[in-house]
């Protein structure tokens, strides 16, 4: 089955129809009512690179400079 957005699987998995691997922010708010429900796993640890782009000739604000730090230090 192919679906084209985090929400759309997650209420796939959470109507019965299979499971899936999401981010736990993805999912959190169906937990707590035990719609989903965590499955420990041997999967590896999934990683992803992210690339951040802008325009040359901005500045970047305080809050921008803020976020950039918090992603870079993750």
């Amino acid at each position: 089955m192919q679906l084209g957005s985090n929400e759309a699987i997650k209420q796939a998995t959470a109507d019965g129809l299979g499971l899936a691997c999401l981010s736990l922010c993805a999912v959190e708010e169906l937990l707590t009512p035990k719609r989903l429900a965590l499955v420990n796993n041997t999967l590896p640890r999934l990683i992803r690179r992210f690339y951040r782009t802008h325009q040359g000739q901005n500045q970047f604000s305080a809050g921008q400079l803020h976020f950039v730090g918090q992603c870079e230090t993750v």
